[in-house]
């Protein structure tokens, strides 16, 4: 379900861009300790991706040097949202240059 997910969305070419460029970022020096917070939009529609299918097809468990999470959400209510933003608070509150 997944590659035909991100084909629909993108084409199977612009989803390896995509994923290109956000691991080469990650390499970067100057996001060496940047946090990665993903939203997993739309959990109120039933045929969303879920957390852990959306963790698979972005490959997160394969980011090594950064924390990084997932967090279920729902825009248009606002659920989750602030979850996603403590998170990341949590883990540079203290780290500003």
């Amino acid at each position: 379900m997944m590659s035909t997910l991100w084909a629909m969305l993108f084409g199977n070419k612009e989803y390896k861009i995509v994923m290109s460029e956000l691991f080469n970022l990650l390499e970067s020096d100057e996001l060496a300790k940047t946090p990665i917070l993903v939203y997993a939009n739309k959990q109120d529609l039933r045929d969303a991706m879920s957390v852990e299918e959306l963790t698979g097809a972005l490959m997160l468990h394969s980011i090594r040097n950064h924390d990084w999470h997932i967090q279920a959400c729902c825009a248009l209510t606002g659920e989750g949202l602030l979850d996603g933003i403590n998170w990341v608070y949590q883990r540079t509150k203290g780290n500003a240059s």
